[in-house]
């Protein structure tokens, strides 16, 4: 009968100034929400033949099984979810009847959710009440589109046309039929006019947003178009174009993800990168540290050339001094030794030590020399 049975009473029993994204959340799961369908919910007072309008605009006999339960009295104790059978982007949502005990008018807008939906039809039939009005006011507040519509509306004609005589009179309905129709458009109008002004709410809705409807009318239209080889044919394409864009959406989503993959692996070269820049300057700084090195080595280099030469120049000058010392030393030398000689020539001790003398300093005297 229905694709779900929801959760039976109230769906939240906040004050719309507590409404907060999270009650949002909830009562769309609680009520079967789907991306990218609109949901609409007729609402009003109870037995204004919701339920019948919702058949009809699927196309569907109240003995179907997917129908809406239809009665006399109100039967709606739960909001109901119905999915539209040709156009599955619609989804329908037979609202509980207010003025009752079980749902009462204090709140109903709140407690029904209707401030989730897309699309709000405020289904009235005999006469516009203040449910209705703040029905409307929900909408206004929550910026919903909302459908003003009068049902019955055939029963009404035939009332209108018949007055005073049988119901089933064809001839007095159809002389009587022109004048009904026009008083009753006339009066019902009027009667939407005056209220919406008493709430103030004739800026927010105009000629536009009335219908005047019956439901077998609809019904009748609804199985027709469905019957109608342009209507298939108009439904097949949008089945064709639904699943294109799915294909697109789903194309979308392989080259985001592809896009995604391309930014990681942007986000991994660029760290290489860094960590490449990072090593060359490390690299340049070791090379600076090096150079540094380098050119403190030769520094001391220098220093060191230039210290030997100092002890060079040093050496060379000692060894001048050095040499005219031996050898002044050793012309003293052989002078006394010659003195000596002069003296002890005669003496018959003395075998070598002439010559071991003149071999030890002689040979420090020439080395010095040829040095």
């Amino acid at each position: 009968m229905v694709e779900s049975e929801l959760n039976k009473g109230e769906i939240v029993t906040k004050g719309t100034a507590e409404i907060t994204k999270e009650d949002h959340e909830h009562v769309k799961k609680e009520l079967g929400f789907k991306d990218k369908c609109t949901h609409i919910a007729i609402a009003g007072r109870s037995g204004t033949g919701k339920s019948s309008l919702i058949n009809a605009f699927r196309g569907l006999k109240g003995d179907e099984d997917s129908a809406a339960p239809t009665d006399e009295i109100e039967c709606t104790s739960s909001i109901d979810r119905y999915p539209d059978p040709q156009c599955p982007w619609i989804v329908w949502y037979d609202i509980p009847g207010g003025g009752t005990t079980e749902v009462p008018d204090a709140g109903y807008f709140e407690k029904q959710g209707l401030y989730v939906m897309d699309c709000i039809i405020v289904l009235w039939a005999d006469r516009f009440t203040e449910l209705d009005l703040e029905i409307l006011k929900g909408a206004r507040k929550w910026n919903i589109t909302a459908l003003i519509v009068r049902s019955k509306s055939e029963l009404t004609l035939l009332n209108m046309a018949t007055r005073g005589g049988k119901l089933h009179d064809k001839d007095l309905y159809d002389r009587n039929i022109p004048q009904a129709r026009e008083s009753y458009i006339a009066k019902s109008r009027k009667s939407i006019e005056d209220n919406l002004a008493k709430a103030q709410l004739e800026s927010r809705f105009t000629a536009e947003d009335f219908f005047l409807v019956s439901a077998p009318n609809i019904q009748q239209l609804m199985i027709k178009s469905n019957n109608i080889p342009e209507a298939k044919e108009i439904e097949k394409e949008a089945r064709e174009i639904e699943k294109e864009a799915k294909e697109i959406e789903k194309e979308a989503k392989e080259i985001e993800k592809e896009a995604k993959e391309i930014e990681k692996e942007a986000k991994e070269i660029e760290k290489e990168a860094k960590e490449i820049e990072k090593e060359a300057k490390e690299i340049e700084k070791e090379a600076k540290e090096i150079e540094k090195e380098e050119n403190e080595i030769e520094k001391e280099a220098k220093e060191i050339e230039k210290e030997a030469k100092e002890i060079e120049k040093e050496a060379a000058s000692s060894l001048g001094y050095g040499e005219a010392q031996v050898k002044i030393w050793w012309e003293k030398l052989q002078a006394a030794y010659e003195r000596a000689r002069k003296k002890i020539q005669t003496t018959p001790d003395f075998i070598d030590e002439e010559k071991l003398i003149t071999r030890i300093f002689g040979s420090i005297s020439e080395t010095r020399y040829k040095k």
